[in-house]
């Protein structure tokens, strides 16, 4: 899972990346874009890349049919008790991320298990059972910052118990449907 690996895999694949702005510039002066890069190209300016500061790429196990034998889900296997393995396979997502990248505090609607292949990724997360005192946002995030809370516009958040967390590559984290989590990223990362 080096991203020098990852550079072999597909190099010639072409792939659309999302490429924004400065993550402390404010979203309004962020420009988002979707560019089209070949897969060894992106994996090199992920890595190096001070345009925009911020590429990223997510796929879907699609992306590596085109890899003649080759599968990231190969010798993984879901946990019975946890995940459903008829939907898992297809529900299986590998995160191509810039270091420093911060997320939004969001939730999920189904479990999750998110495996750290390569960089470090610390996880703030609350307890589904608290949702009542995180504020909203669209979709499925709040509209607090989880990193720099505005505790005058969220009063409620103060009394939120966060847990914090940080995966090394190889380790992995059983996220329950409904629990919040932002996350920050260390080194340029591989999630799946």
């Amino acid at each position: 899972w080096s991203l020098e690996a990852l550079q072999n895999l597909v190099p010639h694949q072409m792939v659309d990346v999302i490429r924004t702005g400065p993550m402390d510039a404010p979203p309004s002066d962020r420009p988002f874009e979707r560019v089209k890069l070949p897969f060894s190209e992106f994996v090199v300016r992920l890595d190096t890349t001070t345009e925009f500061q911020r590429l990223s790429f997510s796929a879907r196990h699609e992306f590596f049919q085109a890899v003649d034998g080759v599968s990231p889900l190969d010798g993984l296997s879901p946990l019975p008790s946890i995940l459903d393995a008829s939907r898992s396979r297809e529900a299986v997502t590998l995160y191509l991320e810039p270091d420093g990248c911060r997320t939004p505090l969001r939730y999920e609607t189904s479990n999750l298990v998110l495996l750290q292949l390569h960089g470090r990724r610390r996880i703030r997360l609350i307890p589904a059972i608290e949702s009542a005192l995180v504020p909203p946002g669209p979709q499925q995030a709040s509209s607090v910052d989880p990193w720099n809370p505005n505790y005058e516009r969220a009063p409620a958040y103060r009394d939120v118990t966060v847990i914090e967390q940080e995966l090394q590559p190889g380790e992995a984290l059983f996220l329950p449907v409904g629990w919040w989590h932002a996350e920050e990223l260390h080194g340029t990362n591989v999630t799946m």
